[in-house]
């Protein structure tokens, strides 16, 4: 296949995932047990899925409108910030939580934790370019894809493991994408449009039959990256977003969902992977 040939192909499959709504509404009636009021949530891709599912059992038995806008933290953030829009906030990371908190868009003693995800290779099925460590990524000709780092966490953190290893410079001619979002990262290694990606373990786990996941080495992780949700200072109500946040903490125990799903969901799992000393301090103090 030429080089024109992929690249057309790669512009194709780009052009269709840029396609895909940044913004979804989850509109059902305020009736259930007749709670007034309604919630717009910002939260990051990496956590649509179940995050979905969570609203959609607290509407069932609230009865409130749940408005909810996936996009990468970074960007949430610029939107919180100028428009003053949102009643809680979820982070796909600790940085970002950490800046919203010391701007005072959300309120300090707010945030608690939800999940952690590890860094990790994803390839597309059957792995055809043969990578198996972090090493493998230098080879000449690989078409490679992150995250945008500049909106992004996963891609924040892609670029700190390679430059962590030694091996960004030798690596960077070969990353062909820098993706949106971690959810169009995860599709284009699905799709086969590229040989691996550098993001969280959590992408094979939504792909589970068109991906592997190549597990990184202890040593070649920074941190591990947490999730954290907070109420916002532009809250309409904080008593129903705190209502939200604790039915969204309690549904990590109650709903077999999130570990299904492939989610760590607590700090005694991830000593499995001997990650718990790459766990930032935020993730480890606030309120579980």
């Amino acid at each position: 296949m030429t080089k024109a040939v992929i690249n057309a192909k790669l512009l194709i499959v780009l052009t269709l995932l840029s396609l895909t709504p940044t913004i979804y509404v989850l509109n059902i009636n305020n009736s259930g047990t007749g709670e007034s009021g309604e919630l717009f949530v910002l939260a990051p891709p990496v956590l649509q899925k179940p995050l979905d599912f969570v609203v959609r059992g607290f509407t069932e038995r609230y009865g409130v409108l749940v408005k909810t806008s996936y996009e990468p933290t970074g960007s949430l953030i610029s939107k919180l910030r100028l428009s003053g829009r949102g009643d809680v906030l979820v982070t796909a990371d600790h940085e970002f939580m950490q800046q919203a908190v010391e701007e005072g868009l959300v309120i300090d003693g707010s945030v608690r934790v939800l999940t952690y995800l590890i860094p990790a290779i994803i390839v597309p099925k059957n792995n055809p370019a043969n990578i198996t460590s972090l090493k493998d990524l230098t080879k000449p000709n690989l078409k490679i894809a992150i995250a945008n780092p500049e909106i992004s966490p996963a891609g924040r953190y892609a670029v700190a493991i390679l430059v962590n290893a030694g091996i960004y410079e030798e690596v960077k001619d070969n990353i062909i994408v820098y993706a949106e979002s971690i959810s169009k990262l995860a599709s284009l290694v699905a799709l086969g449009a590229v040989d691996a990606a550098i993001g969280f373990h959590v992408m094979h786990y939504w792909y589970p039959n068109e991906t592997e996941i190549i597990w990184l080495q202890p040593q070649e992780i920074p941190e591990v990256a947490c999730q954290l949700i907070g109420i916002t200072k532009y809250a309409r109500s904080t008593e129903l977003s705190k209502k939200f946040v604790d039915f969204v903490v309690e549904s990590l125990e109650r709903d077999g969902f999130w570990r299904s799903s492939g989610y760590i969901t607590s700090i005694e799992e991830l000593r499995t992977h001997s990650l718990t000393d790459k766990v930032p301090e935020i993730c480890l103090g606030a309120v579980k």
